[in-house]
């Protein structure tokens, strides 16, 4: 938007200079348009873009702020708002092709709004350009405390007549909005970018952003995350089901209209999206502490540098890539303003390479998990940790800057995290992250097996022997399964009791499973008596009091293999994986009946269940 946010900047002694600057301004129409695109949040492909108006760049009204507050001072804010459009306008018809389905966002006052609706300024400048209505989305911006909102319902009942849509601006910004949203039921609302920013680490505030978004799915109006500028801010805006996201993440505003993102980068944020809440370190990935910090090349010089550290107190790091875009190092903020503040080094270094203060950094690919990134960084020395690091993308080029602090803070709330969905016996997790890993390799379409694995006459055993060896033979189990499944993209969960399960991304799953039985069958006899295990199993009272043989122990499993789109939710998972392991029970009770104990056994489903409806 043009004009939110800011506040003045104009002094009552430059009065006559400011004025004089902006009647040049609107009389030459010399305003600038900058479009920023809105991304389908789906699949992130171009759904429209964002005018944006600055004043010329060697003027001191080149920023929208001090613009506005100008036009605002000198009660011209309409003429202005006018002058937006047309340069908009304007510039958006000479690059879109005749009848593009994109849309064209314009902010406009409310004031400006109102009084366009009665002279029909809009409708006249796309006539004049070739467009139509229905390619233009009209924002309204910040409501004004004494605003008629019977006026404002009015000329938005004459704007969707000609066939425009309408959105407000900045949700939760300035004046009532929530009331403007209520009033006018927009067809799009823009959320202000610091509710993204807060609820990554603010569970209030995610809260807020939750009762937004159902709030919307009644009023019938689509949500736009402005602002995202991180990618743990864009996993959030996909878990939280938002229609559309904009911000500096995917493209800073520009002259020239940005129709797609790099192919490379919307496939790698497209395979963490829908990220699962409750993750843990072996599957949250390390996109999601990258930045967005555009990089400098080695022809940037020290001014420059200079320039950035000190225009963004929180900009630690710089990233220096080559002319194929992967990186060369880093330049530290501390050792480069450290150095720079000594006596002549503007002078000397100023004009020259920012080489000279380029250092090695780490890099790390953007799709390794937080796990290996940790692994990774033990062999760093101590003052190495909590610096940034590279983000590089599968080809090695550069995608972005890793929050060094963000990271330690990542792992510790990992830690706590899976401390609180862990099951106390195992330490391994439980069930609500064992059902959002799967619903995270669903969305990602992603084949996997799902491998339920159960203790047979675990019940008898632990009767006989006591629920202590019971515990600990389940603690075998847990050890094993950590001791075989090491494929990194595998994960190991506890249902409770006996139950175990396995979601193996591993080629080779079968062969974990057979070594899973080879080491569970070595470790058994320690759990037995001899008598018992020279017999074969163990005879205990069934609940009506009759002697009944239970044979030794045995590992069962039931694997699922799950292809894409072949099941919806994880829901349907589990009840799946849940018949298989019953197949599976009964696979090792015909291997008893014949004699072979223990009766490891592994039943893999074969059948394929037909695929999920398409939704209505």
């Amino acid at each position: 938007m043009n004009a939110i946010h800011y506040t003045s900047h104009i002094r009552n002694d430059d009065t006559s200079d400011w004025r004089l600057t902006l009647d040049d301004i609107l009389c030459r129409r010399a305003l600038v348009a900058h479009f920023q695109p809105i991304w389908r949040a789906r699949d992130l492909t171009c759904y429209g873009w964002e005018a944006l108006i600055r004043g010329p760049q060697d003027s001191p009204l080149a920023r929208p702020d001090a613009l506005f507050s100008a036009a605002r001072a000198a009660q011209r804010i309409a003429e202005l708002d006018y002058a937006c459009r047309e340069a908009a306008i304007a510039a958006y018809a000479h690059q879109i092709a005749n009848g593009a389905p994109q849309k064209l966002f314009l902010n406009v006052e409310p004031l400006a709004f109102i009084q366009g609706a009665q002279k029909g300024w809009t409708r006249h400048l796309l006539t004049a350009h070739g467009m139509a209505p229905s390619q233009v989305v009209i924002e309204i911006t910040e409501a004004s405390p004494h605003l008629d909102y019977d006026t404002l319902r009015q000329a938005v009942i004459h704007y969707r007549r000609q066939g425009f849509e309408i959105a407000i601006d900045d949700l939760g910004e300035g004046y009532a909005s929530l009331r403007v949203w209520s009033e006018i039921r927009p067809d799009y609302v823009k959320l202000d970018r610091h509710f993204v920013h807060q609820a990554v680490t603010d569970g209030a505030v995610r809260r807020f952003l939750e009762a937004v978004v159902m709030l919307s799915q009644t009023t019938g109006s689509r949500i736009v995350a402005e602002g995202v500028e991180k990618v743990a801010e864009w996993h959030l805006v996909q878990q939280l089901g938002f229609d559309f996201v904009q911000g500096f993440l995917f493209a800073p505003p520009q002259q020239t209209l940005i129709h797609s993102l790099p192919e490379e980068k919307r496939r790698q944020w497209l395979q963490t999206r829908n990220a699962p809440v409750h993750t843990n370190a072996h599957t949250r990935n390390v996109a999601s502490l990258a930045l967005a910090i555009p990089p400098a090349t080695l022809e940037t010089n020290n001014e420059t540098i200079y320039a950035r550290f000190t225009a963004d107190p929180d900009l630690s790091a710089i990233p220096v890539v080559d002319t194929d875009e992967r990186p060369l190092g880093l330049i530290f903020r501390h050792p480069f303003l450290e150095d720079f503040a000594r006596p002549y080094r503007h002078e000397l270094f100023g004009r020259k390479s920012c080489q000279h203060y380029l250092s090695k950094a780490f890099a790390i690919r953007s799709d390794a998990t937080i796990h290996e990134l940790s692994q990774q960084l033990q062999t760093l020395a101590l003052t190495e940790l909590g610096r940034p690091f590279l983000v590089v993308g599968e080809s090695g080029k550069y995608l972005g800057l890793g929050d060094g602090q963000a990271l330690l803070r990542t792992l510790v709330e990992l830690q706590l995290e899976a401390a609180r969905y862990a099951n106390p016996l195992t330490g391994l997790p439980g069930n609500l992250p064992i059902n959002d890993r799967i619903q995270s390799l669903l969305t990602q379409q992603l084949p996997f097996v799902v491998a339920y694995v159960d203790i047979a006459h675990f019940k008898a055993y632990n009767d006989l022997y006591g629920f202590e060896r019971g515990d600990e033979l389940i603690r075998l189990v847990a050890e094993l399964l950590k001791r075989h499944v090491t494929h990194p993209e595998d994960f190991i969960g506890h249902i409770g009791g006996d139950d175990f399960i396995v979601l193996f991304r591993d080629p080779a799953w079968q062969e974990r499973i057979t070594a899973l039985f080879s080491a569970y069958t070595a470790a058994l006899p320690s759990f037995y008596s001899s008598d018992d295990w020279q017999r074969g199993g163990i005879e205990a009272e069934d609940r009506r009091g009759n002697v009944v043989f239970h044979p030794l122990s045995a590992l069962t499993v039931g694997a699922l293999p799950v292809l894409p789109q072949q099941f919806d939710s994880y829901r349907a998972v589990a009840a799946a994986a849940a018949e298989v392991k019953k197949l599976a029970k009964k696979l090792s009770a015909d291997q008893t009946k014949r004699g072979i104990v223990p009766a490891n056994a592994l039943f893999t489903e074969r059948r394929q269940p037909p695929a999920p409806s398409a939704p209505l």
